[in-house]
């Protein structure tokens, strides 16, 4: 989808190429939105286990030679947890 973005519900929307699948929280409470913006988009039956998806981007980049220490990877927060917004 390209870089990182921090962006409201409709630019979000408007951005979502043909396919998508979506998921947490943000999805559910925005469904309507983003599926009358992207039709062929799909809401996730469960929540991605971060962990597992993890174990998965690394399983798929072994399988292609591709290789690195767990200390490069870094999250990417776009914006304050929640605890700590108002």
């Amino acid at each position: 989808m390209g870089p990182p973005l921090l962006a409201g519900p409709e630019a979000f929307a408007a951005r979502l190429p043909a396919g998508a699948v979506l998921a947490g929280g943000g999805a559910e409470a925005h469904a309507a939105l983003l599926l009358r913006q992207q039709p062929s988009a799909a809401l996730s039956a469960r929540p991605p286990e971060l962990a597992a998806s993890v174990a998965e981007l690394g399983l798929e980049a072994l399988a292609e030679g591709r290789s690195g220490e767990p200390e490069g990877l870094r999250p990417v927060y776009l914006r304050a947890p929640a605890v700590l917004r108002g």
